[in-house]
């Protein structure tokens, strides 16, 4: 029996920067001589198959996802050879996922409110990416740029709630920060809150 001939199997990306819940085209190629080889390729994340076996097509297997989750990715094609060429593994490509931009807005129940009257603050955290769930974590609600009012977790719908009756009189630069999560980047959004004094 005739010995194997060697494979080479390399990887490219597009976009090989690519955000939570974009489409990522992962090309292997591999070549042989004399000729173009048959087989499968598999595409690892790491020591984790994200692909079935894809079928070389003219020394090219192609395999798209939206699936891989904010992070550095580890990727590899590893084809298995056929009955003329060993199987060969690419080089590590490390394939970037960046965490999608999200945007947090801020609302007062009662603006100009009076000294001692509860006020309700409203962050609602958003993104403009589809189909990626609703951002969880937490907002922190600021007076000014030192003084935390108080931290409340996001709900279901990407809300949280503070209420305070302790502002003082005057002008109050509210701020609503979001801490972010595994999946969404950081934001923050801000009001002017003025108190009046007691008439």
């Amino acid at each position: 029996t005739a010995p194997r001939a060697p494979s080479r199997t390399k990887l490219a990306s597009r976009p090989g920067l690519s955000t939570y819940g974009q489409v990522v085209t992962f090309t292997a190629t591999v070549t042989t001589r004399p000729a173009s080889p048959n087989g499968t390729v598999t595409f690892m994340d790491g020591a984790t198959a994200i692909s079935p076996n894809v079928p070389l097509a003219g020394g090219r297997a192609i395999f798209t996802t939206a699936a891989l989750t904010p992070g550095t990715h580890n990727i590899t094609a590893a084809y298995s050879g056929n009955a003329a060429f060993n199987g060969s593994t690419s080089p590590v490509l490390h394939q970037l996922v960046r965490k999608p931009a999200t945007s947090t807005a801020i609302t007062s129940s009662l603006n100009p409110s009076q000294i001692g009257n509860a006020v309700t603050f409203t962050a609602t955290v958003t993104t403009a990416t589809l189909g990626l769930g609703t951002p969880t974590g937490n907002i922190i609600f600021k007076d000014g740029s030192k003084t935390v009012l108080g931290t409340v977790a996001l709900d279901g719908a990407g809300q949280a709630t503070f209420t305070t009756a302790a502002l003082s009189a005057g002008r109050h630069l509210i701020t609503a920060y979001y801490a972010g999560d595994a999946n969404f980047s950081i934001s923050s959004g801000r009001l002017i809150q003025r108190v009046n004094k007691v008439p």
